[in-house]
């Protein structure tokens, strides 16, 4: 009996050092999870590889972006404080590894990711269907909460870990991010040329690298994941044959190369102009624009219109300011002859994405007024299929 009692006795010394709330991430070497098992932070077991593991929270409600970010930073599931919003990789994993597999419980519906895509909106993923998009911050969705920990095995090395970039495609690659880090060899156009090599130290974990084509706005994905473990330094090399998944459309897959686009329309400002219906007043800007070094103008009393065929149905987006609007003259946008956004004052970039119908389409920015500071900034004007 005195030795159950002892036994007891140590078992209990011994995990409770182990979950003292300081963050004590490390695994016994005998204790093997995987996905679906019960964390030790008390959350489901999303990723397991290695002596890497990833946890996920149970659901802390639907709020707006800013209170996800402290809701999810406040958790404190197993005395770990270690708890954030996962970022878009980490989503990813969640809805593939378990919402897709029935696990996890999860609404069928939209969920914030701790990245942003301008400084009001973020990114968010749709659990219906796994397409990722940006949306106001002030709007509410889903959160969970996830952590990262690890085993005690022979790969939990120390020192600084380090992701390098190699780009031995023919095609430039820009705005490529890894976990939150952004890689460029110049970091004015956010680009990494062909032929071009890039280091950054970076936090162990494991996401896919987000990037985009020069020659598209679509944002794509590396179709495997990049897992990064503390003291480890990975080289990843893009070639024309690296398989990439389309981010919005995960259906889309092909190799960086030949994959092909859904692009409709596309007009970032910064080249020759598309074949535009009409183009009345409006001219390429290089005052305060938002991305790039120009942005599409269209000034008092203008006009900028075009007429698209739609295979299938598509979705609209582009950023947009409008300073010196009134109400009774504000800048419209219509599709097919329907007032579809009507511009109050904003001098900030904000973000606007709407969806559009199959068929033939017109689309026209209209100034409305004479007045000459009447005038409407627009850039990175996409039309992409959707289906």
């Amino acid at each position: 009996m005195r030795k159950y009692i002892l036994l007891l006795i140590i078992f209990t010394i011994i995990f409770t050092a182990c979950d003292d709330g300081s963050n004590n991430q490390n695994l016994n070497n005998n204790v093997t999870l995987k996905i679906g098992d019960t964390g030790p932070g008390g959350g489901i077991i999303f990723f397991a590889e290695g002596n890497k593991y990833m946890e996920t929270s149970g659901e802390l409600g639907s709020t707006t972006w800013p209170a996800a970010m402290i809701t999810t930073q406040n958790h404190r599931g197993g005395n770990y404080t270690d708890w954030r919003l996962p970022n878009r990789g980490e989503l990813d994993l969640l809805y593939k590894n378990l919402h897709r597999n029935n696990l996890g419980s999860f609404h069928n519906s939209s969920y914030w990711t701790s990245d942003e895509a301008s400084a009001s909106n973020a990114w968010y993923l749709l659990f219906s269907n796994g397409a990722q998009y940006s949306g106001r911050k002030n709007l509410t969705s889903n959160t969970r909460a996830v952590r990262t920990f690890f085993g005690t095995g022979s790969g939990s090395n120390t020192g600084d870990s380090t992701l390098t970039i190699n780009n031995q495609s023919f095609t430039d690659i820009t705005e490529v991010i890894w976990q939150g880090i952004s890689f460029a060899n110049n970091r004015h156009e956010d680009i990494i040329q062909s032929g071009t090599i890039v280091k950054e130290t970076v936090q162990p974990g494991a996401g896919y690298i987000f990037f985009k084509r020069s020659t598209s706005s679509i944002i794509a994905r590396t179709n495997a994941l990049v897992i990064i473990e503390q003291g480890e330094h990975i080289n990843f090399t893009f070639t024309d044959n690296t398989l990439i998944v389309e981010s919005n459309n995960p259906n889309n897959t092909g190799t960086l190369g030949t994959l092909q686009r859904t692009v409709v329309w596309f007009d970032d400002a910064e080249g020759e102009y598309l074949p535009y219906q009409q183009r009345t007043n409006t001219s390429y800007s290089t005052e305060n624009p938002w991305q790039g070094a120009m942005s599409i103008r269209i000034g008092p009393n203008g006009i900028l219109s075009f007429n698209l065929s739609l295979e299938r149905n598509a979705m609209i987006s582009f950023w947009h300011r409008a300073p010196f609007s009134a109400a009774s003259i504000a800048p419209t946008l219509r599709i097919n002859n329907d007032e579809i956004k009507k511009w109050e004052i904003g001098n900030e970039w904000s973000f606007f994405e709407d969806s559009i119908s199959t068929g033939q389409t017109t689309i026209e920015f209209r100034t409305n007024s004479t007045v000459s500071t009447i005038q409407l900034f627009i850039d990175n004007l996409l039309i992409h299929y959707i289906d």
